[in-house]
Protein backbone atom coordinates (compact mmCIF):
# COMPACT_ATOMS: atom_id res chain seq x y z
CA UNK A 1 0.00 0.00 0.00
CA UNK A 2 1.46 3.39 -0.76
CA UNK A 3 -0.02 6.40 0.77
CA UNK A 4 -1.77 9.29 -1.29
CA UNK A 5 0.03 12.02 -2.66
CA UNK A 6 -0.78 15.18 -0.12
CA UNK A 7 -0.50 19.40 -0.58
CA UNK A 8 -0.38 20.90 2.46
CA UNK A 9 -0.84 24.70 1.73
CA UNK A 10 -2.82 24.97 -1.47
CA UNK A 11 -2.89 27.78 -3.92
CA UNK A 12 -5.88 29.49 -5.09
CA UNK A 13 -5.67 27.97 -8.37
CA UNK A 14 -4.90 24.19 -6.81
CA UNK A 15 -8.02 22.75 -7.31
CA UNK A 16 -8.35 23.74 -10.58
CA UNK A 17 -5.03 22.08 -11.96
CA UNK A 18 -6.22 18.87 -10.50
CA UNK A 19 -9.46 19.15 -12.13
CA UNK A 20 -8.17 19.97 -15.06
CA UNK A 21 -5.27 17.70 -15.33
CA UNK A 22 -4.52 14.88 -12.78
CA UNK A 23 -5.05 11.39 -13.47
CA UNK A 24 -3.87 10.22 -9.38
CA UNK A 25 -5.69 10.49 -6.22
CA UNK A 26 -4.62 13.38 -4.33
CA UNK A 27 -5.05 14.95 -0.64
CA UNK A 28 -5.66 18.55 -0.35
CA UNK A 29 -5.39 19.38 3.55
CA UNK A 30 -7.66 21.66 4.85
CA UNK A 31 -8.82 23.02 1.45
CA UNK A 32 -12.60 23.55 2.33
CA UNK A 33 -11.52 24.58 6.56
CA UNK A 34 -13.19 27.57 6.13
CA UNK A 35 -16.69 26.41 5.23
CA UNK A 36 -19.23 26.88 8.24
CA UNK A 37 -20.54 23.60 7.83
CA UNK A 38 -16.93 22.34 8.44
CA UNK A 39 -16.53 24.85 11.75
CA UNK A 40 -19.70 23.66 13.00
CA UNK A 41 -18.84 19.93 13.08
CA UNK A 42 -15.52 20.87 14.65
CA UNK A 43 -17.64 22.06 16.68
CA UNK A 44 -20.00 19.35 18.01
CA UNK A 45 -22.03 17.18 16.31
CA UNK A 46 -24.99 18.85 17.73
CA UNK A 47 -24.07 21.96 15.40
CA UNK A 48 -24.02 20.26 12.60
CA UNK A 49 -26.90 18.80 12.58
CA UNK A 50 -28.71 22.14 13.06
CA UNK A 51 -26.83 23.42 10.60
CA UNK A 52 -27.73 20.72 8.01
CA UNK A 53 -31.38 20.74 9.22
CA UNK A 54 -31.44 24.82 8.35
CA UNK A 55 -30.10 24.04 4.85
CA UNK A 56 -31.90 21.31 4.34
CA UNK A 57 -35.49 21.32 1.98
CA UNK A 58 -37.23 19.19 4.44
CA UNK A 59 -37.58 16.13 1.73
CA UNK A 60 -37.35 12.87 2.85
CA UNK A 61 -34.42 10.75 2.48
CA UNK A 62 -33.38 7.41 1.45
CA UNK A 63 -31.11 5.52 4.38
CA UNK A 64 -29.96 1.96 4.28
CA UNK A 65 -29.96 0.56 7.48
CA UNK A 66 -27.73 -2.46 8.77
CA UNK A 67 -27.90 -4.63 11.79
CA UNK A 68 -25.17 -4.73 14.23
CA UNK A 69 -23.83 -8.16 12.75
CA UNK A 70 -22.91 -6.92 9.63
CA UNK A 71 -20.71 -4.39 11.31
CA UNK A 72 -21.70 -1.62 9.11
CA UNK A 73 -20.55 -3.41 5.95
CA UNK A 74 -22.98 -1.94 2.90
CA UNK A 75 -23.33 -5.28 1.04
CA UNK A 76 -25.04 -8.76 0.36
CA UNK A 77 -26.34 -11.22 2.22
CA UNK A 78 -24.41 -14.12 3.01
CA UNK A 79 -26.12 -16.50 0.34
CA UNK A 80 -26.11 -13.65 -2.29
CA UNK A 81 -30.16 -14.15 -1.99
CA UNK A 82 -29.80 -10.31 -1.25
CA UNK A 83 -29.04 -7.43 0.41
CA UNK A 84 -27.86 -7.30 4.10
CA UNK A 85 -29.37 -3.94 4.22
CA UNK A 86 -32.68 -2.47 4.35
CA UNK A 87 -33.58 0.83 2.65
CA UNK A 88 -36.15 3.12 4.43
CA UNK A 89 -37.50 6.90 3.84
CA UNK A 90 -37.25 8.98 6.57
CA UNK A 91 -36.72 13.13 7.42
CA UNK A 92 -33.66 13.93 7.85
CA UNK A 93 -34.67 14.98 11.68
CA UNK A 94 -35.73 11.08 12.12
CA UNK A 95 -32.18 10.10 10.27
CA UNK A 96 -30.62 12.44 13.05
CA UNK A 97 -32.48 10.78 15.97
CA UNK A 98 -31.85 7.68 15.00
CA UNK A 99 -28.00 8.61 14.64
CA UNK A 100 -27.54 9.87 17.81
CA UNK A 101 -29.70 7.19 19.82
CA UNK A 102 -27.40 4.73 18.30
CA UNK A 103 -24.22 6.53 19.13
CA UNK A 104 -25.78 6.68 22.49
CA UNK A 105 -26.86 3.33 22.99
CA UNK A 106 -23.48 2.22 21.15
CA UNK A 107 -25.96 -0.73 19.66
CA UNK A 108 -23.55 -0.99 16.21
CA UNK A 109 -26.57 -0.61 14.17
CA UNK A 110 -25.12 1.38 10.77
CA UNK A 111 -27.06 4.00 8.85
CA UNK A 112 -25.74 5.57 5.58
CA UNK A 113 -27.40 8.00 3.55
CA UNK A 114 -25.64 7.43 -0.04
CA UNK A 115 -25.59 10.20 -2.86
CA UNK A 116 -27.98 13.27 -1.77
CA UNK A 117 -28.10 15.59 -4.65
CA UNK A 118 -27.69 19.24 -3.00
CA UNK A 119 -29.62 21.18 -4.88
CA UNK A 120 -32.93 19.14 -4.12
CA UNK A 121 -32.44 18.47 -0.77
CA UNK A 122 -29.54 21.32 0.50
CA UNK A 123 -30.70 24.06 -1.33
CA UNK A 124 -29.18 26.41 0.91
CA UNK A 125 -25.58 24.77 1.37
CA UNK A 126 -23.61 25.77 -1.56
CA UNK A 127 -24.47 29.47 -0.40
CA UNK A 128 -21.97 29.72 2.08
CA UNK A 129 -20.20 26.11 1.11
CA UNK A 130 -19.00 26.98 -2.26
CA UNK A 131 -15.99 25.38 -3.96
CA UNK A 132 -14.45 26.67 -7.22
CA UNK A 133 -12.63 24.46 -9.68
CA UNK A 134 -12.86 25.70 -12.66
CA UNK A 135 -15.83 23.18 -14.07
CA UNK A 136 -18.57 25.28 -15.15
CA UNK A 137 -21.44 24.63 -12.52
CA UNK A 138 -23.93 22.96 -15.48
CA UNK A 139 -21.14 19.91 -15.50
CA UNK A 140 -21.33 19.10 -11.39
CA UNK A 141 -23.58 17.35 -9.65
CA UNK A 142 -23.22 17.80 -5.93
CA UNK A 143 -24.21 15.48 -3.56
CA UNK A 144 -24.29 15.11 0.28
CA UNK A 145 -23.66 12.11 2.25
CA UNK A 146 -23.44 10.87 6.21
CA UNK A 147 -24.58 8.55 8.85
CA UNK A 148 -22.20 6.52 11.14
CA UNK A 149 -19.46 3.62 10.35
CA UNK A 150 -20.26 2.30 7.77
CA UNK A 151 -18.16 0.59 5.04
CA UNK A 152 -18.60 1.09 1.46
CA UNK A 153 -16.96 -1.78 -1.00
CA UNK A 154 -14.61 -0.80 -3.83
CA UNK A 155 -16.34 0.77 -6.42
CA UNK A 156 -15.97 3.11 -9.49
CA UNK A 157 -17.32 5.74 -10.70
CA UNK A 158 -16.78 7.54 -14.21
CA UNK A 159 -16.98 10.91 -13.36
CA UNK A 160 -14.10 13.19 -11.50
CA UNK A 161 -14.85 13.42 -7.91
CA UNK A 162 -13.73 15.41 -5.49
CA UNK A 163 -14.71 14.49 -2.10
CA UNK A 164 -15.10 16.92 0.54
CA UNK A 165 -14.68 15.51 4.12
CA UNK A 166 -17.32 17.85 6.34
CA UNK A 167 -17.76 16.21 9.82
CA UNK A 168 -15.96 12.96 11.52
CA UNK A 169 -13.15 11.02 9.48
CA UNK A 170 -13.26 8.55 6.64
CA UNK A 171 -10.64 6.45 5.31
CA UNK A 172 -10.13 5.58 1.90
CA UNK A 173 -8.33 2.60 -0.13
CA UNK A 174 -8.05 3.08 -3.73
CA UNK A 175 -6.67 1.18 -6.65
CA UNK A 176 -5.96 2.21 -9.89
CA UNK A 177 -8.33 1.25 -12.75
CA UNK A 178 -5.48 -2.22 -14.17
CA UNK A 179 -6.09 -3.33 -10.87
CA UNK A 180 -9.62 -4.60 -11.98
CA UNK A 181 -8.81 -8.69 -12.52
CA UNK A 182 -7.05 -8.76 -9.12
CA UNK A 183 -10.25 -7.07 -7.35
CA UNK A 184 -12.80 -9.78 -7.49
CA UNK A 185 -15.95 -7.42 -8.99
CA UNK A 186 -19.45 -8.69 -8.22
CA UNK A 187 -22.40 -8.71 -10.29
CA UNK A 188 -22.96 -5.85 -12.69
CA UNK A 189 -26.66 -6.67 -11.57
CA UNK A 190 -27.73 -6.53 -8.81
CA UNK A 191 -26.01 -4.10 -6.86
CA UNK A 192 -25.66 -2.51 -3.05
CA UNK A 193 -25.76 1.09 -4.81
CA UNK A 194 -25.25 1.48 -7.96
CA UNK A 195 -21.96 0.42 -9.50
CA UNK A 196 -20.42 -3.12 -9.24
CA UNK A 197 -18.30 -3.94 -5.95
CA UNK A 198 -15.58 -6.11 -5.10
CA UNK A 199 -16.61 -8.67 -3.57
CA UNK A 200 -13.62 -8.64 -1.08
CA UNK A 201 -14.23 -7.09 2.55
CA UNK A 202 -11.39 -4.49 2.44
CA UNK A 203 -11.31 -4.58 6.32
CA UNK A 204 -10.80 -8.76 6.62
CA UNK A 205 -9.70 -9.86 3.59
CA UNK A 206 -9.90 -13.85 2.53
CA UNK A 207 -6.75 -13.98 0.72
CA UNK A 208 -7.83 -17.96 0.34
CA UNK A 209 -10.61 -17.13 -1.11
CA UNK A 210 -9.26 -13.98 -3.44
CA UNK A 211 -5.21 -14.51 -3.52
CA UNK A 212 -4.67 -11.68 -6.26
CA UNK A 213 -6.32 -8.86 -3.87
CA UNK A 214 -2.98 -8.85 -2.16
CA UNK A 215 -1.60 -8.00 -6.08
CA UNK A 216 -4.26 -5.04 -5.73
CA UNK A 217 -3.20 -3.68 -2.72
CA UNK A 218 0.66 -3.61 -3.24
CA UNK A 219 -0.99 -1.04 -6.08
CA UNK A 220 -3.42 0.73 -3.79
CA UNK A 221 -2.83 4.21 -1.99
CA UNK A 222 -4.45 4.98 1.46
CA UNK A 223 -5.69 8.29 3.08
CA UNK A 224 -7.47 9.27 6.40
CA UNK A 225 -9.78 12.56 5.67
CA UNK A 226 -10.38 14.97 8.51
CA UNK A 227 -13.15 17.70 8.50
CA UNK A 228 -11.59 20.21 5.90
CA UNK A 229 -9.82 17.76 3.82
CA UNK A 230 -10.36 17.14 0.44
CA UNK A 231 -9.54 14.00 -1.79
CA UNK A 232 -9.05 14.49 -5.37
CA UNK A 233 -10.45 10.81 -6.91
CA UNK A 234 -10.02 10.94 -10.46
CA UNK A 235 -12.39 8.58 -13.55
CA UNK A 236 -12.75 5.34 -12.76
CA UNK A 237 -10.41 4.79 -9.87
CA UNK A 238 -11.42 2.00 -7.53
CA UNK A 239 -11.94 3.36 -3.77
CA UNK A 240 -13.00 1.81 -0.99
CA UNK A 241 -14.40 3.96 1.89
CA UNK A 242 -14.68 3.43 5.30
CA UNK A 243 -16.51 5.93 7.91
CA UNK A 244 -14.68 5.85 11.29
CA UNK A 245 -17.26 7.93 13.35
CA UNK A 246 -20.62 7.94 15.14
CA UNK A 247 -21.61 11.01 12.54
CA UNK A 248 -20.02 11.28 9.55
CA UNK A 249 -20.58 14.22 6.41
CA UNK A 250 -19.04 14.43 3.03
CA UNK A 251 -19.94 16.74 0.16
CA UNK A 252 -18.49 15.39 -3.14
CA UNK A 253 -18.64 16.59 -6.31
CA UNK A 254 -18.75 15.11 -9.44
CA UNK A 255 -17.70 16.29 -13.11
CA UNK A 256 -17.35 14.22 -16.40
CA UNK A 257 -14.34 14.45 -18.30
CA UNK A 258 -16.79 14.86 -21.58
CA UNK A 259 -19.36 17.05 -22.87
CA UNK A 260 -22.64 16.46 -21.38
CA UNK A 261 -24.23 15.37 -25.20
CA UNK A 262 -21.72 12.50 -24.60
CA UNK A 263 -23.38 9.27 -22.60
CA UNK A 264 -21.53 7.98 -20.15
CA UNK A 265 -19.09 4.38 -21.30
CA UNK A 266 -20.99 2.32 -19.39
CA UNK A 267 -23.46 2.22 -22.49
CA UNK A 268 -20.79 1.00 -24.75
CA UNK A 269 -20.54 -2.06 -22.01
CA UNK A 270 -23.47 -2.37 -21.62
CA UNK A 271 -24.30 -2.36 -25.99
CA UNK A 272 -20.98 -5.02 -25.87
CA UNK A 273 -22.32 -6.90 -23.60
CA UNK A 274 -25.93 -7.76 -25.74
CA UNK A 275 -23.70 -7.91 -29.00
CA UNK A 276 -20.47 -9.25 -28.66
CA UNK A 277 -20.18 -11.06 -25.42
CA UNK A 278 -20.84 -14.39 -26.86
CA UNK A 279 -20.15 -14.20 -30.31
CA UNK A 280 -17.67 -17.26 -31.37
CA UNK A 281 -13.76 -15.95 -30.89
CA UNK A 282 -13.02 -15.21 -34.33
CA UNK A 283 -15.15 -13.25 -34.39
CA UNK A 284 -15.04 -11.59 -31.23
CA UNK A 285 -10.84 -11.36 -32.48
CA UNK A 286 -12.32 -9.18 -35.39
CA UNK A 287 -14.52 -6.76 -33.22
CA UNK A 288 -11.45 -6.48 -30.57
CA UNK A 289 -9.60 -5.30 -34.14
CA UNK A 290 -12.36 -2.72 -35.22
CA UNK A 291 -12.89 -1.48 -32.00
CA UNK A 292 -8.74 -0.81 -31.34
CA UNK A 293 -8.96 0.66 -34.55
CA UNK A 294 -11.67 3.08 -34.67
CA UNK A 295 -12.03 3.56 -30.48
CA UNK A 296 -8.42 3.09 -29.14
CA UNK A 297 -5.65 3.99 -31.44
CA UNK A 298 -4.57 7.52 -32.51
CA UNK A 299 -5.73 6.88 -36.27
CA UNK A 300 -7.00 10.57 -37.46
CA UNK A 301 -8.13 8.97 -40.82
CA UNK A 302 -6.69 11.38 -42.75
CA UNK A 303 -7.19 9.16 -45.90
CA UNK A 304 -11.02 9.97 -45.19
CA UNK A 305 -11.75 13.29 -46.59
CA UNK A 306 -13.00 15.92 -43.92
CA UNK A 307 -16.58 16.41 -45.24
CA UNK A 308 -16.95 12.54 -45.12
CA UNK A 309 -15.47 11.83 -41.92
CA UNK A 310 -19.19 12.27 -39.52
CA UNK A 311 -18.15 10.75 -35.98
CA UNK A 312 -14.77 10.18 -36.67
CA UNK A 313 -13.71 13.44 -36.63
CA UNK A 314 -15.53 13.86 -33.47
CA UNK A 315 -18.58 14.14 -32.14
CA UNK A 316 -20.55 17.32 -31.53
CA UNK A 317 -24.36 17.70 -30.39
CA UNK A 318 -26.01 16.88 -33.59
CA UNK A 319 -23.38 13.95 -34.34
CA UNK A 320 -24.28 12.62 -30.89
CA UNK A 321 -28.12 13.17 -31.70
CA UNK A 322 -28.03 10.97 -34.65
CA UNK A 323 -25.51 7.96 -33.12
CA UNK A 324 -28.36 8.07 -30.49
CA UNK A 325 -31.05 7.67 -33.11
CA UNK A 326 -29.41 4.82 -34.65
CA UNK A 327 -28.63 2.76 -31.44
CA UNK A 328 -32.13 3.48 -30.44
CA UNK A 329 -33.31 2.12 -33.68
CA UNK A 330 -31.52 -0.70 -33.46
CA UNK A 331 -31.99 -1.80 -30.38
CA UNK A 332 -35.69 -1.47 -30.93
CA UNK A 333 -35.80 -3.70 -33.90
Amino acid sequence: MNACEEITHPKANTLEILAKNNDTPVVIRNAVSDWPSVIAAKQSTESIQALLLAYSADHPVLTYQTPPSEKGRIFYQKDFEGMNFTREMHSLVEVFKRLNNIADARSGDGIYMGSTNLERHFPEFKQSNSMNFGIPPSGVSANLWLGNQTQVAAHFDYPNNFACCVAGERTFRLFPPDQLSNLYVGPLSPTPGGPAVSLVDGKQPNYQAFPKYQNALRHSYTTTLAPGDVLFIPSMWWHEVNALSSFNVLVNYWWKPTPNHIPSPQVALDAALLTLRDLPKAQKNAWKTLFEYYIFSDESFDHIPDKLKGALGGIDEKQAMQLRTKLLNALNR
